[in-house]
């Protein structure tokens, strides 16, 4: 699989925090810096998602991408650090709302109904994108959702 170009994974990097909901307050020199310093001229085929590549932590899953909260690890360990941290904290939407994901059957077939992307309607009913995603693609609840729209 082809690498992506610096500025392009930088974009894709901004992008994806966004999209979590993680600030991102690096400037696209101060990343290639970053990756210079802890990787070598060489970083940009050392870094990305697969399980040994590196990737930019941040320090205790924890706050913005930003000097000084940020650290060079391999995908493996990042995601260890996102299951242990997981635990410890409330998981958070977008806007810093916690977020509830108890569903009932009325609730999924609301869901299941509901107009908009995937995060409108997760915002909407405090829940996760994916957690739509499946509803909507009646990976989860099916039996509840058909259930309900027969009687």
């Amino acid at each position: 699989m082809k690498k992506p170009k610096p500025y392009q994974a930088f974009r894709e990097q901004r992008r994806r925090a966004k999209a979590r909901g993680i600030e991102f307050r690096l400037t696209y020199e101060e990343w290639v810096s970053w990756w210079e310093t802890n990787l070598g001229p060489n970083w940009a085929q050392c870094r990305g998602r697969r399980a040994m590549d590196y990737v930019m932590g941040r320090t205790g899953d924890t706050g913005a991408y930003e000097l000084g909260n940020i650290e060079c690890i391999t995908a493996i360990e990042n995601l260890e650090q996102r299951r242990k941290f997981a635990k410890q904290k409330p998981k958070l939407d977008a806007s810093g709302k916690r977020m509830y994901t108890k569903l009932d059957a009325t609730k999924a077939k609301k869901i299941y109904e509901a107009i908009g992307t995937q995060n409108e309607i997760a915002r909407q009913f405090g829940c996760s994108a994916r957690l739509v995603r499946m509803i909507k693609a009646k990976q989860i609840w099916q039996e509840a959702i058909n259930s309900e729209r027969n009687s």
